[in-house]
C-alpha cells in the first residue's frame, strides 16, 4: 500500500445484496489532496440473487463512494467543508478498467470476489466539496477528468462473464465502462 494510505473495508447494499468493498484511502488533510481507490468488492451471502451485472454493481459502488455524505461523513470523517463557492481539498477517484471474478471459500462461507486484473490502466476523476448554506447540503464538483491513464487491455463485456462455479479459478478479464470509456 502506498505511504499515507489506509486500507478501509465497508459493507454496502447494492440492489438488495450486500457487498464488502475494500479501498485504499488517503483522506485530505488541510490543503493536501485525498485519494480513493476501490481495490475489490465481494458479494456477501451466496443466497442473494443479484439481478444486476458486474458493470451495474461496480458503477453503483463507484458513484456511492464519491458522494459527499459517504466520503466526508463516513469514510474520512472530515469536518464540514468550506462554504460555497470556495472549494475544499481535492479528492482523486481512480477506477480500474479491467476486472475478473473469482469464487472463494472464506471461513467456511462461499463468496464471489471482483478484482482488478490489470493495474496498468485506469480512469481518474477529481472532485472538490463545499457546503451550500442555502440548501444546507454538501455539494461535490468535478474539477478534472475523466482522464484515461494507460490503454485498456481487456475486451469482454461484464455480461459476457458469468460468475464462476469452481473455487479459486478466476474468470477472464472484462472491461468496466467508467466515465472515461462509457
Amino acid at each position: 500500500m502506498p505511504p499515507g494510505y489506509t486500507l478501509r473495508t465497508d459493507t454496502i447494499s447494492v440492489n438488495g445484496c450486500n457487498y464488502a468493498i475494500n479501498m485504499c484511502v488517503k483522506c485530505a488533510v488541510g490543503p493536501a489532496p485525498g485519494d480513493v481507490i476501490l481495490m475489490e468488492f465481494i458479494k456477501l451471502g451466496a443466497g442473494c440473487l443479484q439481478t444486476w451485472n458486474a458493470q451495474q454493481v461496480l458503477t453503483y459502488i463507484n458513484n456511492h463512494i464519491k458522494t459527499s455524505n459517504y466520503l466526508l461523513m463516513h469514510l474520512c470523517l472530515a469536518p464540514i467543508p468550506y462554504p460555497c463557492p470556495a472549494q475544499g481539498p481535492e479528492y482523486t477517484f481512480r477506477y480500474w478498467l479491467c476486472f475478473n471474478i473469482e469464487k472463494i471459500l472464506y471461513f467456511g462461507e462461499e463468496h464471489i470476489v471482483y478484482r482488478p486484473c490489470d493495474y496498468d490502466n485506469w480512469c481518474e476523476e477529481k472532485y472538490t466539496y463545499c457546503y451550500n448554506p442555502q440548501t444546507q447540503k454538501i455539494e461535490g464538483t468535478r474539477t478534472s477528468g475523466p482522464t484515461m491513464v494507460g490503454s485498456i487491455n481487456c475486451g469482454l463485456e461484464a455480461h459476457m462473464v458469468p460468475e464462476p462455479t469452481e473455487y479459486d479459478e478466476p474468470t477472464e478479464c472484462f472491461i468496466y465502462h467508467s466515465p472515461c470509456n462509457p
